[in-house]
């Protein structure tokens, strides 16, 4: 006799796997970011510097606390569970991540800041930086040391610094650049406007109050705003930054399983209020 797969059992591997890949996405950052931070902050080490340098690997395992706490609230803890010191640990957790992801938005906008600083860069013999601490920017997050290959094809070429640190840049590298902090910046406040949402839904479903009319409501407006990180990955493709078309994607399947968690919560509670009625 065959055996038939469960067709839960595959979902729910599915989902954690999600959640899993999401995690390690914390080290693949830190791997970006520790080999930047050096050549970006050539003035000197601060805290300052250290969560601007760090500032995506922070907001990532920010994020991932997150989203474990709405994975709790929406589909593992029971309601009555969801009291006492479980209730306020919850509530204590959620507010330290969401410290850090609002300061990790700002320190978006504080990047931003730093890409679009730039001065003309101008050097009779370009080839003389080989073997210095110029680095040549090929993207937000790539710097890579001077060579003699880049130096000649730098010819002629207008070259950009960016003010107070070794890096050059292209014209046209440092308008990429730039183009992405602008999209990290309205990905970042668009996730807000998303964990606002779900917190207000959470909110009144513990409350019982979560109604047809309301999730309506609630949905709508989630279409807008997602729609939008939908946009912000489209923009990343056509840049070619394939790290954060992969995060992007896995992000929104993520926070997609939470709103399946939120919408079968709610079905069976309004189940359950319908069966005390009769």
């Amino acid at each position: 006799m065959k055996k038939h797969l469960n067709p839960q059992l595959i979902f729910m591997c599915f989902k954690y796997t999600i959640y899993l890949l999401l995690t390690m996405d914390i080290y693949h950052f830190f791997v970006d970011e520790y080999s930047a931070f050096a050549l970006t902050f050539a003035d000197g080490y601060t805290l300052t510097n250290f969560l601007t340098g760090y500032n995506a690997t922070i907001d990532t395992v920010a994020w991932v606390v997150l989203l474990y706490l709405f994975e709790l609230e929406t589909s593992i803890l029971e309601d009555e569970k969801i009291v006492g010191w479980v209730k306020w640990s919850l509530h204590g957790v959620r507010i330290i991540s969401y410290l850090f992801i609002i300061s990790a938005f700002y320190r978006y906008i504080s990047r931003y800041d730093l890409f679009v600083g730039v001065e003309p860069f101008l050097m009779d013999d370009l080839c003389s930086l080989v073997g210095s601490s110029y680095t040549f920017a090929v993207t937000m997050d790539e710097y890579i040391p001077w060579t003699q290959q880049i130096c000649a094809s730098m010819t002629n070429e207008p070259l950009l610094r960016f003010t107070d640190t070794n890096i050059i840049s292209t014209i046209p590298q440092h308008n990429t650049i730039v183009h992405l902090a602008i999209i990290d910046i309205i990905n970042a406040g668009t996730w807000l406007l998303v964990v606002l949402a779900l917190e207000f839904d959470v909110w009144l479903q513990l409350k019982g109050k979560l109604t047809p009319q309301i999730m309506t409501i609630s949905k709508w407006f989630k279409v807008i705003i997602y729609s939008v990180l939908i946009g912000c990955l489209i923009a990343w493709a056509v840049i070619g930054e394939i790290l954060d078309i992969f995060d992007a994607f896995l992000w929104l399947l993520g926070f997609f399983f939470i709103e399946l968690n939120l919408f079968d919560w709610n079905a069976e509670t309004n189940a359950e209020k319908e069966q005390e009625t009769h």
